[in-house]
């Protein structure tokens, strides 16, 4: 997750899933690949390669790769969040004046050997609804400065009013 834009005017959030996008495609390629040269020799064996690595890979795109945008607008008086994916996208509105914050919310998991690790993301505060930037609770450290940002964004904006 990184800050596109911090004006007094705008503020713009991205989340790229590069990594995920690039590994994925790489699956596609080398499957798609290995069927192609193997239906050389034996057409039908290529054949479910092809379409398994073109299938499953496509699907998982699908699945796991989704750029999210958030846009706080002083100007318009929106939020807008974004979710993009291979096939479509989704776009809801919120006024921002409803918008009172933003907060890091957790998740901890105990792995098969007993290890503890935690997860995050960030959400958004319209007074008892919370709405998540994204699906998935990730590990980066990237989610305090973001809530921070947008905090910090809109006390500026409450400051100068």
């Amino acid at each position: 997750m990184k800050i596109a834009r911090d004006t007094p005017e705008q503020l713009v959030i991205e989340d790229v899933p590069w990594g995920i996008a690039i590994g994925i495609v790489a699956f596609i390629l080398t499957f798609a690949g290995i069927g192609l040269l193997t239906m050389l020799a034996v057409f039908f064996v290529g054949l479910i390669f092809f379409v398994f690595g073109a299938g499953a890979g496509t699907f998982a795109l699908w699945a796991f790769v989704r750029r999210t945008q958030l846009i706080l607008d002083r100007n318009s008086g929106l939020v807008t969040w974004r979710q993009r994916t291979i096939f479509d996208m989704t776009e809801e509105h919120h006024p921002l004046a409803e918008l009172t914050g933003a907060e890091v919310a957790g998740m901890r998991r105990r792995d098969s050997e007993g290890t503890l690790s935690s997860t995050h993301r960030v959400e958004l505060i319209f007074g008892e609804v919370r709405l998540p930037l994204t699906d998935a609770y990730s590990s980066s450290r990237a989610h305090l400065r973001i809530a921070r940002a947008i905090n910090d964004w809109l006390d500026s904006g409450r400051d100068a009013a």
